[in-house]
C-alpha cells in the first residue's frame, strides 16, 4: 500500500485530512478525524490489513488518545499490535471512565456545554463503533454525573465532577497512574515496552506521562495537577534526573503510593536520602514490565 495513490486513512480506512511526507524519511505524517495524527513507515503500511486487520480499530484508539489527551504522535512501525493490544482488553468500567474523562477534557469552565461526534470520538473510548458511546452516555445520565440534551449539548454536573476527583478526599484517582522519568530517546524502549503495558495491559490502570521539558510555570503546573490527581507514581531514575526527584517527593508528601524504579546500570548513583527505598532494578524493558506489574499488584490488590 502507498500513499502516492490514495487518499485514505492507512488505519481506519476513511478519508484522512492530510499526508505530509517526512523529509528524506520513508514515511507520512497522517492527520484523520478519527484516528488523529501519526507518522507511519511505508514499510508499516503494508502490515495495516490482512489477519491483523480486526486489531486497527485498537490502533486506532491508541494513535487517537494519544493525540486527543496529550498532543503525543505516535510513530506507526511494523511492530504495531503490541500498541493495539493496549486497548483491545479494556474493561468495561474503564472504558466508560474514558467517556467521562473525555467530557471533562473538552470543558473549558463549570456548566458548559461541550460537543461528542459520535462518527469520530469513539476510539477514545476503545470501541470499534459509536454504538458503545450511546450507552456510556446513558450510563452516566442514570447515574446523574452529566446532563444531555443532545451530542452537541452535554455537560457534567456537580456530581460528574466529584466523581473525577475523588483525590479532593485525599487519595487520588483510583487507577490513574502518573509516570515520572527521564524523557530521553535512551528511555522510549523502558517505557513503551516497560512501563506502559505493566500499567495499562497487565494492571488495566491509565499511565499518565508528560511528554515536555519544564520550560514554563504552565507545564510545572500541569505536572503538578496530574500528581495530585493519581493514585500512584512511578519514578523511574535512570538518568538520575532532578525532576524526577522533585515528583516523587511532592507525591510522598500529598501520601500518594510511590513506585521506585531504575536501570540496573544506573542504581548505584541513586541520591543517598533516597536509597532506602525499595527500588525495583531492571536490567531490560521485559524486565521492567514483569517486575513493575507485579509491584502494583501486589501494592494494589483489587
Amino acid at each position: 500500500m502507498s500513499l502516492d495513490n490514495t487518499d485514505q486513512c492507512p488505519i481506519c480506512k476513511k478519508n484522512y485530512q492530510s499526508a505530509e511526507r517526512l523529509g528524506l524519511q520513508n514515511a507520512y505524517r497522517i492527520s484523520c478525524n478519527i484516528c488523529g495524527t501519526y507518522d507511519v513507515s511505508r514499510t508499516a503500511q503494508s502490515t495495516l490489513g490482512g489477519e491483523r486487520a480486526a486489531l486497527l480499530p485498537f490502533l486506532t484508539a491508541h494513535t487517537r488518545q494519544n493525540f486527543e489527551f496529550d498532543s503525543r504522535i505516535v510513530q506507526i512501525n511494523s511492530d504495531w499490535t503490541s500498541l493495539a493490544e493496549m486497548h483491545r482488553h479494556t474493561s468495561i468500567h474503564r472504558r466508560a471512565d474514558k467517556l467521562l474523562r473525555l467530557i471533562e477534557s473538552r470543558t473549558k469552565q463549570a456548566g458548559e456545554f461541550v460537543a461528542i461526534r459520535s462518527d469520530w470520538d469513539y476510539p477514545l473510548v476503545d470501541a470499534v463503533n459509536d454504538q458503545p458511546l450511546f450507552y456510556y452516555l446513558k450510563y452516566w445520565e442514570d447515574l446523574g454525573c452529566l446532563e444531555m440534551k443532545d451530542l452537541s449539548h452535554i455537560r457534567l454536573t456537580v456530581k460528574g465532577w466529584d466523581r473525577l476527583d475523588p483525590a479532593s478526599a485525599g487519595g487520588g484517582i483510583p487507577g490513574r497512574v502518573f509516570v515520572a522519568m527521564w524523557f530521553d530517546a535512551t528511555m522510549d524502549d523502558a517505557y513503551g515496552l516497560g512501563i506502559l503495558p505493566a500499567i495499562e495491559v497487565d494492571c488495566d490502570m491509565k499511565a499518565v506521562r508528560i511528554d515536555k521539558e519544564l520550560h514554563n510555570e504552565k507545564i510545572c503546573d500541569r505536572i503538578l495537577a496530574e500528581i495530585r490527581r493519581s493514585q500512584i507514581v512511578v519514578a523511574d531514575f535512570t538518568g538520575h534526573r532532578g525532576g524526577v526527584y522533585f515528583e516523587a517527593g511532592f507525591a510522598l508528601a500529598l501520601g500518594r503510593l510511590v513506585i521506585w524504579t531504575c536501570h540496573s546500570n544506573a542504581i548505584k548513583d541513586a541520591h543517598f536520602d533516597t536509597r532506602q527505598y525499595p527500588h525495583i532494578v531492571w536490567s531490560d524493558p521485559a524486565d521492567l514490565r514483569v517486575r513493575l506489574a507485579d509491584r502494583i499488584r501486589a501494592l494494589m490488590p483489587r
